[in-house]
């Protein structure tokens, strides 16, 4: 799958699929008041251009965590509706 279709695909499902306010609105009824969301550090490693091999399974990895990292402030912005806390850990391979 070429690049440009790939992005276009994942960020698609990232609006559509990602409905945080029954999520958080059942963690505050258990009684939660905090979550971790753990972020590879693959997440964070700039890409430096050139062209990305999504038949190899890392590649595509990294880009997918690049591209939902944005997504974060919709996270913020329904844990803080639920005054539920967001840690974020980085994780090492």
């Amino acid at each position: 799958m070429e690049e440009k279709i790939f992005q276009t695909k994942y960020k698609k499902n990232l609006k559509e699929w990602i409905d945080l306010d029954p999520v958080f609105s059942r963690l505050k009824a258990l009684g939660i008041n905090a979550v971790r969301i753990p972020i590879p550090v693959e997440a964070l490693i700039p890409h430096t251009g050139g062209k990305i091999d999504y038949s190899d399974e890392y590649h595509m990895m990294i880009m997918c965590y690049q591209d939902a990292i944005p997504y974060l402030h919709k996270v913020y912005e329904m844990a803080s509706k639920y005054r539920i806390a967001v840690y974020l850990a980085i994780t090492l391979p």
